[in-house]
């Protein structure tokens, strides 16, 4: 199996190492504010909701006509 390897790891072990590691350091205050005022998103519109109602219209259109056209024939 592919993932043999990973049985050997014990991730208890890795998870104390870096707490150790890192324990002396800690992020400016500001950053968590920082971070989301990048990553927040402008509230959801209703473009995609009407793009796909004017796109579901053409379809059905298209398929009304087909079928008109073949019932006439």
């Amino acid at each position: 199996m592919a993932f043999d390897k990973f049985d050997e790891i014990d991730l208890d072990e890795i998870d104390e190492e870096l707490t150790r590691a890192f324990a002396g350091i800690s992020a400016p205050p500001r950053l968590a504010s920082s971070v989301m005022n990048q990553v927040r998103t402008p509230p959801p519109t209703r473009l995609p909701e009407v793009l796909d109602g004017i796109a579901w219209m053409g379809i059905l259109s298209l398929a009304a006509c087909v079928a008109f056209f073949v019932i006439l024939k």
